[in-house]
């Protein structure tokens, strides 16, 4: 059956059908458009923009292919126009994305600032390898810090509208703004939840406002408040309590105690209502 990632047109026959060779009588075909099939029994269809793999054990033919790609699969008869036809050793191949996905997702957790080994081994095959980049992405945790502040500078657009979880340490007192930060961000519609490392100043309420005009879809703020500055028990709850008040008021939503801890961190979270986000 077809397994539509783009629009997917009903099967109506073109306008003007074309012509089995075999016998000289016109033959409606069924037209698919931008679609991707697996493992399909397929005849007498016209493929527009397609990407067929692994279509047998039955043979595809008497189809009609105009820019469509061809993965492992076996074919007779057919009418080709721009088309590309590519088999390949892997044995992943074989499998639909949604099983390739659960596969890359156990493969390509990072240690160390290392890339997986499975990504380095994709290269080679860029199908494969922005299949596993993405779940790259997905599963691991990002942090942006003074020290590698331009390594996310020098990231693609597309890579870091693909981050998932985050994290942001800004944690002295000395260090930028968010003011000061290039638009890194902008494109991180799938960042919902946010963790931040801040000091606990006025600073406090404008990382919260940064991480909300930037992340549209973010769900949740957890902060990590640095303490370290604050001389004194009594000055460092009620410089938190002041922090906290203000972005408690700005955002609408009670603050509330992540966990209690015994450092010189307070860690605190702003979470929207479920379905909504923070504004």
């Amino acid at each position: 059956m077809a397994d539509s990632i783009a629009d997917q047109s009903p099967a109506t026959p073109p306008a003007t059908p074309p012509a089995n060779p075999s016998n000289g009588v016109s033959k409606v075909l069924a037209v698919i458009k931008k679609s991707q099939l697996n493992g399909t029994e397929v005849r007498n269809t016209v493929f527009i923009s397609c990407n067929l793999k692994h279509i047998c054990p039955t043979v595809l033919s008497e189809c009609d292919l105009v820019n469509t790609v061809l993965h492992e699969t076996k074919f007779a008869k057919l009418s080709m126009e721009n088309c590309r036809v590519t088999t390949s050793p892997l044995s992943i191949r074989r499998f639909c994305p949604e099983l390739r996905k659960l596969v890359f997702e156990r493969c390509v957790h990072t240690r160390d600032n290392t890339s997986p080994v499975l990504l380095v081994a994709l290269r080679g095959n860029p199908e494969f390898y922005y299949e596993a980049l993405e779940c790259f992405y997905r599963q691991n945790r990002f942090r942006l810090k003074l020290a590698n502040l331009s390594d996310y500078e020098r990231m693609s657009k597309k890579a870091s509208g693909a981050i998932r979880h985050l994290k942001i340490d800004f944690s002295q007192v000395d260090q930028p703004l968010p003011a000061t930060l290039p638009s890194l961000f902008h494109e991180c519609f799938k960042v919902e939840p946010l963790l931040m490392a801040v000091p606990a100043q006025g600073e406090l309420f404008l990382w919260a406002k940064y991480a909300v005009e930037t992340f549209p879809n973010l769900q949740a703020i957890r902060l990590s408040i640095s303490m370290t500055h604050v001389q004194g028990t009594s000055r460092r709850t009620v410089r938190l309590r002041a922090g906290s008040d203000v972005l408690s008021q700005n955002l609408r939503i009670e603050g509330r105690i992540h966990r209690v801890t015994t450092s010189n961190w307070e860690i605190c979270f702003w979470e929207a209502a479920r379905g909504q986000t923070l504004k």
